[in-house]
């Protein structure tokens, strides 16, 4: 066989190497023949007819080849016991030493569960100290990770006013009015923090104010509770009104993906809930939800503000301020449920005019429902740093 002269792959690779091989002498000829100038045969092959003698117990075999011998294996190399060079540097591994225990960014990634944990209150000092370095920590290992983004497991002192008698003297009244006042205050300095950083929600106060007008919103500030359409608050009134109207529609609809974009922590879970619940009892049943009027204005009953994003440099968008805002919604609203084939399950309204809305005109098929006062105390939450929609939070009940 031609290695030399064929167009195989092994013959390609012997006549690149100068290999000398033990071959017959039919073979020997042959890949001599295979080169086309004299100059190019290999010496092995000029002698091979005068030094190449016949034996009829075995192939002919050339006198002036060396035996070429396969060179042993390496030896393998031992382990090395010496510690590899470090690579970072002092910073780094300061930050790694004080991420120790950091749960893993699948961890994170999941809903941490309030079972167990304790709240920040309930923290020592040095506990909260390592809870800021292992944020800190995390921020300079993974800084396309958002450490400051997580849920906050606490939602600040907002509080639902209590109602009090100037008229009556006694201890509790007392400290009921105190408890008012303070939230007064505490509303105020949220909202001068919000007007000073021009962060009023919906609200572009401009820097270039003139004393005029920062002494005008001062004292706009001094009422947060303010139902006024030229409050400072007004537009965020309306906006929050909207977005509850978007909830409730979210949850009668069982849109799963409008309701984790309204609402977090806490809060969410219950939404998801109520459409599980709704979803076992009326599977393929409908769900109509519907805001007639508000009997109160909406109403920021509470604000809170504080900083939240503790990075050291500045956040790549808004401020670094989280913001707490409880809201008083008290409004008529109705629920019209129906089964898979159209009969109404719910209680029909006993005027039916008077339950139709004016501004829409009721479908022939629909039973309306009757209309019934809610009033809802809902916590709405944002991040200053996060480019994102105001959420809902938590739920507050008055104390009886």
């Amino acid at each position: 066989m031609a290695f030399a002269a064929s167009g195989s792959y092994l013959g390609r690779i012997l006549s690149r190497h100068t290999v000398v091989a033990r071959v017959a002498s039919s073979s020997r000829a042959a890949v001599c023949s295979a080169y086309a100038h004299p100059s190019l045969i290999p010496a092995t092959c000029r002698n091979a007819t005068s030094s190449a003698t016949l034996n009829k117990k075995g192939p002919a075999t050339a006198k002036s080849t060396r035996k070429v011998t396969k060179p042993p294996p390496p030896p393998k190399k031992a382990a090395s016991r010496t510690p590899p060079k470090k690579t970072t540097s002092p910073e780094m591994e300061t930050a790694l030493h004080a991420a120790e225990t950091v749960p893993p960014i699948d961890h994170l990634a999941e809903k941490p569960s309030t079972k167990g944990t304790k709240k920040y209150d309930e923290l020592s000092e040095e506990e909260r100290v390592k809870e800021f370095e292992r944020m800190l920590a995390l921020s300079d290992m993974m800084p396309m990770v958002d450490p400051w983004g997580q849920d906050i497991l606490d939602t600040l002192d907002v509080m639902i006013p209590y109602p009090v008698s100037y008229t009556t003297l006694s201890k509790d009244n007392y400290a009921r009015i105190k408890a008012n006042m303070s939230n007064k205050l505490k509303n105020f300095t949220a909202l001068s923090t919000l007007t000073n950083l021009n962060a009023v929600p919906l609200v572009d106060l401009g820097s270039g104010s003139s004393l005029r007008a920062k002494l005008r919103e001062t004292i706009k500030a001094l009422d947060t509770q303010s139902t006024k359409p030229d409050s400072l608050l007004a537009s965020f009134r309306q906006a929050a009104l909207e977005f509850y109207q978007e909830l409730n529609t979210a949850v009668a609809t069982r849109n799963d993906k409008m309701i984790r974009k309204c609402t977090t922590f806490d809060y969410q879970n219950q939404c998801l809930e109520l459409v599980k619940a709704s979803r076992t009892k009326n599977p393929k049943g409908r769900y109509i939800w519907q805001l007639h009027r508000t009997v109160d204005p909406t109403q920021v009953v509470s604000l809170r503000v504080t900083e939240g994003y503790l990075e050291a440099k500045e956040p790549r968008f808004g401020n670094r301020l989280l913001i707490h805002a409880l809201v008083k919604f008290d409004t008529e609203q109705s629920l019209e449920i129906y089964s898979d084939r159209g009969v109404a399950l719910h209680t029909p309204a006993p005027e039916p005019n008077y339950m139709v809305d004016s501004a829409e005109k009721l479908e022939n098929w629909r039973v309306p429902a009757v209309r019934r006062r809610v009033t809802e105390y809902l916590v709405l939450e944002k991040r200053g740093w996060v480019l994102g929609p105001w959420v809902f939070r938590e739920q507050i009940w008055p104390t009886p």
